[in-house]
């Protein structure tokens, strides 16, 4: 059995992300002017399993760690919680894709001051979730 490919995980977890919530999501950073909330994710760590030495199994977990950015601390939260509800049945996708299995959650908020400098800080939830792509 060969391991499944990183991309395919990278996109499930892309298309994933879009469909969860209604706010802006980027990869990485987050766009210039994009509206809060804001949801930046990005994939932190995979790791293949190798059941025997040169075997190795045909899946991956993976670590992605995702912010979500807004003005209040309510805003930040219904969109984490968006996210963790949209786990609960997420959308089937095509071949073209990974099957993503959420096997864990964490979250943690802090506020953050404008990068700008411009007036009024940022709430900003940093989640960590964990999936088993099949």
């Amino acid at each position: 059995m060969s391991v499944l490919a990183l991309e395919k995980v990278a996109k499930a977890l892309q298309q994933h992300m879009d469909n969860a919530v209604t706010a802006d999501v980027s990869v990485g950073m987050r766009r210039p002017g994009s509206q809060t909330p804001a949801v930046v994710w990005e994939m932190t760590g995979a790791e293949c399993q190798v059941t025997q030495p040169g075997v190795p199994v045909a899946s991956w977990i993976v670590t992605c760690e995702v912010n979500i950015y807004g003005d209040t601390a309510l805003a930040v939260i219904q969109a984490a919680d968006d996210i963790v509800d949209y786990w609960d049945s997420p959308a089937t996708l095509g071949a073209t894709y990974a099957k993503l299995v959420l096997t864990a959650i964490s979250a943690a908020m802090r506020t953050e001051s404008q990068a700008d400098g411009s007036e009024g800080d940022e709430r900003v939830c940093t989640m960590t979730l964990t999936f088993q792509g099949i």
